[in-house]
């Protein structure tokens, strides 16, 4: 039979699941897979703005880290309400409703560092994906300071998301 892939790409699907299935759920790896690569990238004291947070909880496990400020932003409304209430006691972290193919919301070169998870992929099984795609990735190159940081963790073959990065002029890749 024929598998039918669920519409990642809609808020609608997002905001339906969050309401379902409110527990924590991290897509790939969670902290402890990532924790050795996150010290090397982002200082401490680092902005950063973590795009399409849904309901992980890695940005509370970087907060009790010491990492000191981290904008968490999805488009999902009952993602970012949710994950608000839960971390309520944790000033290090800050969530906004923000669609992350256009954040107008925030200034040009504004963080030091961007961080995904897959949020790039979500975006790639959706309608319209290569140029959502790309738009994600220039607004992320846009919100970023200069020497800042992309880290994208992917679920894809480099081969197939370089693509994307090596669009951004003077933008180093390393995989």
């Amino acid at each position: 039979g024929t598998t039918i892939m669920p519409p990642y790409g809609e808020c609608d699907y997002w905001d339906e699941r969050y309401t379902r299935e409110p527990a924590a759920f991290d897509w790939y790896q969670g902290y402890s897979g990532l924790s050795a690569i996150l010290r090397h990238v982002f200082p401490l004291d680092a902005s950063l703005l973590h795009l399409g947070v849904g309901s992980s909880r890695l940005q509370e496990e970087m907060a009790r880290a010491g990492w000191q400020h981290i904008v968490n932003v999805d488009y999902s409304k009952v993602a970012i309400k949710h994950m608000a209430e839960l971390h309520k006691s944790l000033p290090q972290l800050e969530y906004r409703v923000a669609d992350v193919r256009s954040m107008p919301e925030f200034a040009d070169k504004s963080f030091d560092g961007v961080l995904d998870k897959g949020t790039l992929d979500a975006i790639l099984c959706g309608e319209g994906s290569a140029v959502h795609a790309a738009a994600m990735v220039m607004e992320a190159f846009r919100v970023l300071k200069p020497c800042g940081v992309l880290m994208l963790v992917t679920y894809g073959d480099p081969l197939s998301r370089l693509p994307y990065l090596n669009k951004i002029p003077d933008w180093d890749v390393s995989v």
